[in-house]
């Protein structure tokens, strides 16, 4: 309200109550509210929220032609994930908005590696080829059992609270569509199997070493805390899925607090870790040569 009791929309429309009398006060504020809605849908200060659509497509193996089966795809902003059938085929309905799709089967990656929609489509359509890497994906199933892993942590020494923990990355590992055993050898090698001999200790809930958003060093404060394990496990594999290139599981809240700062998508591979979480080049390939081999009895 100004000094000479006018109303101003904000838009540069200025209604002086000298002019209005008392009885008309009701007439004034619904001409009020029309002009601030007009104005603010004409300048998109009024989000109108996207029709829902539908998009369909195939995956296809290279080498055959023929469609890929049991090709997890996983969909942005809380869609969810399909399969594709016998044929390769696959459909999903209720879309809204911008929405990144990307396919995984362990053993083959895919071109392109996720399509980003808008709109119907019945042609979003991926194209596979057998895995030659020889690398470590970080997405797909479990291999193992949670009782092997923790039968693998015992054989290693491991803390009890080490081998408890297990329990949650067996429990959580499917919702984010990662490999329980890449991110549980993981955590082995950043918490010494649950000794926490460095700056990180048990009360931080924090089982693979996250630093701050705004970290500038390697001190105990420079280190995300968690409130509970369960927690620390979830933001372990949020900022595992952000570099895997997966979306977040539908209604998922972000508890990683250095996720928005990954490069999605900058490695699928257990090895392709180092120079990226942490900066030793070696540092992803420490992981599988050391302890994931072991784990699945290579």
């Amino acid at each position: 309200m100004n000094g000479d009791h006018g109303f101003a929309t904000g838009a540069g429309v200025k209604l002086s109550a000298a002019f209005v009398p008392a009885r008309s006060s009701r007439q004034l504020w619904l001409l009020l509210m029309a002009v601030v809605l007009l104005v603010a849908g004409c300048s998109g200060g009024v989000p109108v929220p996207s029709e829902p659509y539908s998009v369909s497509g195939r995956v296809t193996e290279l080498s055959t032609g023929r469609g890929l089966a049991n090709v997890t795809l996983y969909f942005s902003g809380g869609f969810g994930t399909t399969k594709t059938g016998e044929d390769g085929t696959w459909a999903v309905t209720q879309l809204r908005g911008s929405v990144t799709i990307t396919p995984v089967l362990p053993g083959y990656v895919f071109q392109p590696a996720s399509r980003v929609v808008s709109g119907p489509s019945s042609k979003v359509d991926f194209i596979a080829t057998t895995d030659t890497s020889g690398k470590e994906p970080i997405a797909g199933a479990a291999v193992i059992t949670l009782a092997e892993a923790q039968a693998w942590a015992r054989r290693r020494g491991a803390r009890q609270i080490f081998i408890d923990v297990a329990a949650y990355y067996w429990q959580l590992a499917p919702r984010y569509g990662i490999r329980p055993e890449v991110a549980y050898a993981q955590s082995a090698k950043e918490t010494g199997f649950g000794a926490f001999t460095g700056a990180v200790s048990p009360d931080f809930h924090n089982w693979c070493g996250l630093k701050t958003r705004y970290a500038n060093g390697d001190d105990p404060d420079d280190h995300a805390r968690f409130p509970d394990d369960e927690t620390g496990v979830r933001a372990h594999f949020q900022h595992l899925a952000a570099y895997a290139g997966l979306p977040l599981p539908p209604g998922e809240s972000i508890v990683d607090p250095r996720y928005e700062l990954v490069s999605k998508g900058s490695a699928r591979y257990v090895e392709d870790l180092g120079g990226r979480w942490a900066p030793n080049p070696d540092y992803g390939r420490s992981i599988v040569r050391d302890y994931l081999n072991d784990m699945l009895g290579r």
